[in-house]
């Protein structure tokens, strides 16, 4: 029998859920029991991954500055962030801070701040 405790995790900024597929295969019992993603199209890409068996059923929120976790306070013990590169990368139009998808960021480590110490 494995000593180790079931991994909850909230993914921020979570993409397509690879990070946490990642740590799913990585850490077995692992399983995000919260999701945050602005983008449809990696959403629905977890929809269809939690439909599939691949995730775990959990809600997803679509607005990081709109999710409290502190109800989910006792509940997770691991918390996954994904960050968007393409403000910043080489491949893109480079516009840094001024990209959309660096706007959330503080909110981001704010939802993560607010769920680690109950505020």
């Amino acid at each position: 029998m494995d000593p180790r405790p079931p991994r909850n995790g909230l993914s921020l900024a979570a993409g397509a859920g690879g990070l946490d597929m990642g740590l799913m295969l990585a850490e077995p019992g692992f399983e995000t029991r919260c999701w945050v993603e602005w983008d449809g199209e990696p959403r629905e890409r977890i929809i269809a991954a939690q439909r599939a068996g691949y995730f775990a059923p959990a809600p997803i929120w679509d607005d990081v500055r709109a999710f409290d976790g502190q109800p989910l306070r006792a509940a997770i013990d691991t918390i996954l962030a994904g960050y968007p590169c393409q403000p910043f990368s080489a491949a893109g139009k480079r516009l840094g801070e001024r990209d959309e998808r660096h706007q959330d960021h503080p909110a981001r480590w704010n939802a993560a701040h607010i769920l680690l110490a109950g505020r």
